[in-house]
């Protein structure tokens, strides 16, 4: 088994642990848990446990929400042409689906425009933009883009307006649209800096609804929840509500769309969890972008037509799979190629190919950064470029790290964790020379073994199906709020076994509760012959009728 980082967080005091556990009814391992994720004083822990009881944010605490409202109002009292500008990724198609509907149920003259991702990449470009021109739009807002276009909108906002929505870093200066909402301006007072670019969005579905038609907009939050899920923000705060309460509508979703994907899927008739979005429902839908075809997820989520629906959905299960097979030819070829070129104690993954279908070198990247732990970037190099997807580990900033170089791309942008650069081929080599000499500066060796934090110490004998219950009501779990994980020291197992069809899996028991290894076969002799570390997490088993705790094993140790 690959090295762990083990850390432990630093338990609060006995007295606010009891305090806690005495306020809301919840175990004092539950009250550590939520201190681990930086709640700490009474009324954040009531939110955040009571998550639903929390008022609305007000949409009109966005910067510039008042000047984007009342020139969308102007364009549907004057019959303007009204353009919702977006990205090809489920952000985007999601988003372009909720405002276009939005906006044509409020009286709008809207249609959408999605670039396409081989030759025009992500974001607005002027071309387009005269295109919609001569279409004859009035007013261009942009969803899930906008905030990098300041050479774009100043060199047509003269013939044409602009909105831009965006949650996107900011990478110098702010463009000149007529409106800019972005909660990672500085200037910006709404308190959920971590949208995704769906649920600003919905914000300004909601500022609009209530500004025109004096109404609280709460319908789509399903493909709201989704897309905050698929665009892996923060699950915090906002964000946290969102997706709890789309989740709750998911499972018997109004959007004829959806329940297609969900059919097709397999998963009619169960409870939609963010496992279920993440790792299902999302790359489905996401395959539409992948496979140049964003306008079908878009027609997906906003038909009224169900024969329709399913047509598109199972046309994306088709795309998802020639994705995942495109996916894996792109992996394994990357992968030889990094294996090739390394160097001894490579500090980040650096490869490109010829030609490699622009829609999955991300997926490859966050593959390769999976297995090895290093900052990964794949590029395809294509008409004298090379575009590339990032993927980074913990320490480092990947959007920091880029930035450094801003001068050397055409384009950039991203988050933390992952980010996307288009370069021409002649800047290509002293690029991949800065960034390797950036990241050997700023990391260190502990940086490249990936770290595994423990909320708390856990007798595995000791869990109980009240104490999952408890664990389960901090869903959904995902970024900046984590799956909680327990340890164990000195533990001794009884009933060791091997199990399942190709034998790979481990069963023992800790006392009378039931503890599964997952492809963890080889740590047998560990397990049945000697006390041993046990990271895991818990959950509830059902079969036969019966639900019983189980741990699961995350990792072990001597």
């Amino acid at each position: 088994m690959k090295e762990r980082l083990l850390s432990r967080f630093t338990p609060p005091n006995r007295e606010w642990l009891n305090k806690i556990s005495t306020e809301f009814h919840v175990s004092p391992f539950v009250a550590q848990i939520v201190w681990n994720r930086g709640i700490k004083s009474l009324d954040s822990v009531r939110n955040f446990l009571r998550p639903d009881s929390q008022p609305p944010l007000d949409s009109f605490l966005l910067k510039d929400m008042h000047r984007a409202v009342h020139r969308i109002e102007l364009a549907i009292q004057n019959r303007e042409k009204i353009c919702v500008y977006g990205d090809y990724d489920v952000d985007g198609m999601t988003s372009v689906a909720i405002l276009t509907r939005a906006l044509e149920n409020l009286g709008a003259e809207v249609f959408f425009y999605i670039p396409d991702r081989e030759s025009e990449g992500y974001g607005l470009n002027v071309s387009a933009i005269r295109g919609i021109i001569r279409r004859g739009a009035k007013l261009i807002v942009t969803v899930d883009n906008g905030i990098a276009a300041v050479n774009e909108i100043e060199a047509t906002k003269d013939q044409i307006d602009f909105i831009v929505t965006d949650h996107h870093e900011i990478e110098s200066e702010i463009p000149q649209a007529l409106a800019v909402i972005d909660p990672k301006r500085t200037d910006c007072p709404y308190p959920n800096k971590n949208l995704c670019g769906c649920g600003i969005a919905f914000k300004l579905i909601q500022a609009l609804y209530r500004q025109l038609r004096g109404e609280l907009f709460l319908s789509d939050l399903d493909i709201v929840a989704l897309a905050t899920i698929a665009d892996l923000v923060p699950l915090i705060h906002e964000n946290r509500k969102i997706v709890r309460r789309g989740l709750n509508i998911l499972s018997d979703t109004p959007c004829l769309g959806l329940q297609a994907l969900i059919e097709s899927a397999g998963l009619s008739g169960r409870r939609i969890t963010e496992e279920n979005v993440g790792f299902i429902l999302a790359p489905r839908l996401n395959a539409a972008g992948r496979m140049f075809k964003p306008e079908l997820g878009v027609e997906l989520l906003t038909t009224r037509d169900p024969n329709r629906a399913r047509e598109i959905a199972e046309t994306l299960e088709e795309f998802n799979s020639n994705r995942k097979e495109l996916e894996r030819q792109v992996f394994i070829e990357a992968e030889e190629k990094f294996l090739a070129e390394q160097k001894k104690s490579p500090s980040a993954i650096i490869v490109d190919g010829e030609n490699w279908h622009p829609g999955v070198i991300g997926l490859a990247a966050s593959r390769l950064q999976e297995k090895y732990y290093l900052p990964t970037l794949v590029f395809t190099h294509t008409g004298g470029l090379f575009v590339g997807s990032c993927r980074s580990i913990d320490s480092l900033n990947i959007f920091d790290a880029l930035s450094e170089f801003a001068d050397l791309y055409e384009k950039y942008g991203g988050h933390s964790k992952a980010a996307g650069l288009s370069i021409r081929t002649e800047n290509f080599p002293i690029f991949r020379k800065k960034f390797l000499e950036y990241v050997e500066t700023h990391t260190t060796s502990k940086d490249f073994i990936r770290p595994l934090v423990i909320d708390c110490m856990l007798d595995p004998s000791k869990v109980t199906l009240e104490l999952i219950s408890q664990v389960e009501n901090l869903a959904p779990f995902g970024v900046g709020n984590s799956s909680p994980i327990f340890g164990w020291k000195n533990v001794r197992a009884s009933n060791v076994r091997i199990m399942g069809k190709d034998q790979t899996h481990l069963g023992f028991n800790v006392g009378n509760v039931r503890c599964v290894g997952w492809r963890m076969a080889e740590e047998f002799d560990l397990v049945a012959n000697r006390e041993f570390t046990m990271i895991f997490s818990i959950e509830k088993n059902e079969f036969n009728g019966s639900t019983l705790p189980q741990c699961n094993l995350i990792y072990i140790s001597p």
